[in-house]
């Protein structure tokens, strides 16, 4: 997550200089994400902006990871954001090329978006 005493937008401008990922990268990946590229709602600290910083985190993305772990990704999203959000990080872990692990208590939601889904029980 991101730091509590930080603005979205200071913290992913860290991660873009950290990085050396060009701000063109970002916005395309913020219009990917149906995130403004302006930034009106970046300039919040997370705790006041819980669902744009639950957005945010797919920034990650930017970093073009091997394997993506993503526990509950849609747990606090209404229904018709949940479906979008997971054929969005599957759009995107496609086009990455890179493995995904999504947890969910959401099994349907899981078996309509994903290639496999796997159930683990209590002993």
């Amino acid at each position: 997550m991101f730091p509590p005493t930080r603005t979205l937008s200071q913290s992913l401008e860290e991660v873009l200089r950290r990085h050396r990922i060009e701000r063109s990268k970002r916005d395309t990946l913020m219009e990917q994400l149906a995130l403004e590229s302006s930034y009106s709602r970046a300039a919040r600290i997370p705790s006041r902006a819980a669902s744009y910083s639950a957005s945010l985190c797919y920034a990650r993305l930017l970093l073009e990871p091997v394997f993506l772990f993503a526990d509950e990704p849609t747990s606090r999203l209404d229904p018709l954001v949940q479906q979008q959000t997971l054929q969005l990080i599957t759009q995107m872990v496609r086009q990455l090329q890179c493995g995904v692990l999504l947890v969910s208590h959401d099994r349907e939601l899981l078996e309509k978006g994903t290639d496999r889904v796997i159930a683990m029980q209590a002993a």
